[in-house]
């Protein structure tokens, strides 16, 4: 009898080659103030993401590294979400030393 392996909705997600522009478009829902998910776009990025991987990471250095503001705020408030580990650390080191 073959092995069923199950994976969940938000597991295929992770593990899709569209997996970048999801996180990059939950991201954005954040500038958009009349998205209905304006508000939430930080908890649906834990939600899909699980962790500060890696991808999640390079998302959120995209708007870090744009010097607006905005942008870097909206980081640092998803990495509330986020708050431990090495990439934590260096994502919050980067916005302290472009916003300093």
């Amino acid at each position: 009898m073959p092995q069923v392996i199950s994976t969940t909705p938000l597991e295929r997600i992770r593990a899709s080659s569209t997996y970048r522009e999801v996180l990059q478009r939950v991201r954005d829902w954040s500038l958009n103030e009349e998205s209905v998910l304006y508000r939430h776009a930080s908890q649906v990025l834990k939600v899909i993401a699980r962790n500060l991987d890696e991808v999640l990471r390079n998302v959120s250095m995209e708007w870090v590294t744009s010097d607006v503001i905005q942008k870097q705020e909206i980081v640092a408030h998803i990495l509330l979400m986020f708050n431990d580990g090495q990439t934590f650390y260096d994502l919050s080191r980067e916005i302290i030393t472009r916003t300093d």
